[in-house]
């Protein structure tokens, strides 16, 4: 029993209980010797209780602010936690100075996927390309799914260089990768933004990523583009 305040002559501790988990406790301290009654321990009770509750209903409204940001399918960031955080980064980018990037990636073909093995198969390998980016990536870096088969990705205090050679490094795993159940290579292609070379704020951003992502399809797939102004890095097409 350690005293925690010199004048303590009494204490009583409750337990703070939610459906069966313990969440803390609750610990009275007095001055006065016996200050505490057992007729009390009833009263005492419902207060810890009410404290356990509010604690517990603190983690739930968490939890679901949490949730709100999550893909249900994938597990990973939803498009609207990249709103969120693109602001945030290009802020953090302009203020300090440091460099930000933007990685706009799609599943090459996904619809013929889709087609030849059905929606559950390709359900399944949306999840292990997010779970491989998710993998490869810095903890500081941010991958959401954009929406159907596209992700966007945030990269922090970064370089031009360094954001093409991780594109490319994505690409090459994605490529490399055996997909359970599926006879054939699975590829993607990327288009690479980087601040304040390609933009400055999150519309001109993700605008570039855009147009290097299109400008990837349109020369073959499975390759890496950089948005204008930077050179263009490419992989051999599938």
């Amino acid at each position: 029993h350690v005293r925690l305040f010199r004048e303590s002559a009494s204490r009583m501790s409750i337990p703070l209980i939610s459906f069966g988990q313990t969440l803390g406790v609750l610990t009275l301290h007095s001055s006065e010797r016996n200050a505490f009654r057992e007729s009390a321990l009833q009263s005492l009770e419902s207060v810890a209780d009410i404290c356990a509750n509010s604690i517990q209903n603190a983690n739930y409204i968490e939890r679901v602010k949490q949730l709100a940001y999550l893909d249900g399918l994938t597990g990973i960031f939803n498009r609207r936690f990249f709103e969120l955080r693109i602001m945030e980064e290009i802020e953090r980018a302009r203020r300090y100075g440091t460099g930000m990037g933007v990685i706009m990636a799609d599943i090459d073909q996904f619809k013929r996927l889709n087609d030849e093995f059905g929606h559950l198969l390709g359900d399944e390998v949306l999840r292990q390309v997010s779970s491989l980016f998710h993998q490869q990536l810095r903890k500081v870096d941010v991958v959401c799914r954009y929406g159907g088969e596209e992700f966007a990705i945030l990269l922090t205090q970064i370089t031009a260089q360094q954001a093409i050679a991780i594109a490319e490094k994505l690409r090459r795993m994605v490529e490399s990768y055996q997909f359970p159940g599926v006879p054939r290579t699975i590829t993607i292609s990327a288009g690479v933004a980087v601040f304040p070379a390609h933009g400055t704020t999150r519309d001109e951003m993700v605008r570039a990523a855009d147009s290097g992502l299109y400008a990837a399809k349109q020369a073959g797939r499975n390759r890496i583009c950089v948005a204008k102004r930077l050179a263009l890095s490419t992989a051999s097409t599938q």
